[in-house]
């Protein structure tokens, strides 16, 4: 089995034998446990039959190894040379592959196609390939934190509809943003959480985690993309020995309600 994960932490999966190498399953994620993946296409490079679609058309990770897919021979590129390639055009975060590396030399076409098309020069985004895949980085001019990709897409919606309500909206965005954004900065000053301790953390205390996020979402709001970024602060504070799910969700329900 090969799998590809187009997510934020996507290799957090993974991580510390997490899947095992003799299971015969080779996994590549769009990044590292500890970073963000990033949308392409996005304003202004957002345009079909013409008009602007205001948002992203693709994340980067997957539109590199799916163009690669479509422009090589599928006999003749392997998932290690996709991986290779991939790995060099996707400059904003790190991809990484894990599990059994022993099938790398496998052609793509016996996990992606049983069609071979042997497409010898493929245009793609402007850029024709051969067989002889170079890539290039620099292909990709408007590339977006997927963090920020609402926040991109109100940005948009403003510069392309400019009305009243778009202005709103982007407002509202910004505020939600900043609101979330001192929310934990207040838990991780109550719960004297250390950028040293953001560093690195591999989840265990399921239990505390799960009922962080609960308490969160009923002392807070819902979960988003944005807020999803500062749940390693929760997971942190779940995994610090000195303290207990009733002090984390203490500092939460404090913090949320001034």
């Amino acid at each position: 089995m090969s799998v590809y994960i187009e997510a934020c932490e996507s290799g957090s999966m993974f991580t510390n034998g997490k899947l095992k190498d003799n299971l015969n399953i080779y996994a590549t994620t769009a990044a590292n446990p500890n970073e963000s993946s990033w949308g392409t296409y996005c304003y202004p490079n957002d345009i079909v039959d013409g008009k602007h679609m205001n948002t992203c058309l693709g994340d980067l990770y997957s539109v590199n190894w799916m163009e690669n897919s479509d422009a090589v021979s599928m006999s003749g590129e392997t998932l290690a040379k996709q991986y290779a390639v991939v790995k060099q055009e996707t400059t904003k975060s790190h991809v990484m592959q894990y599990g059994d590396m022993k099938f790398g030399s496998d052609p793509i076409g016996d996990f992606q196609s049983t069609l071979d098309t042997s497409m010898t020069e493929a245009m793609i985004s402007g850029v024709a390939y051969t067989d002889e895949y170079a890539p290039n980085p620099e292909r990709h001019t408007s590339v977006v934190d997927s963090r920020d990709i609402k926040l991109n897409h109100l940005y948009a919606r403003v510069m392309t509809d400019g009305s009243h309500k778009a202005q709103l909206d982007l407002s509202s965005e910004i505020n939600h943003r900043m609101r979330t954004d001192d929310v934990f900065r207040q838990v991780r000053s109550t719960l004297n959480i250390t950028d040293e301790d953001m560093a690195d953390v591999d989840v265990n205390n399921f239990d505390c985690y799960r009922q962080a996020i609960s308490t969160y979402k009923h002392a807070c709001a819902d979960l988003d993309d944005y807020t999803l970024k500062h749940m390693r602060v929760l997971a942190v504070a779940c995994e610090k020995t000195e303290l207990h799910g009733d002090a984390v969700g203490h500092a939460i329900t404090h913090a949320c309600s001034h």
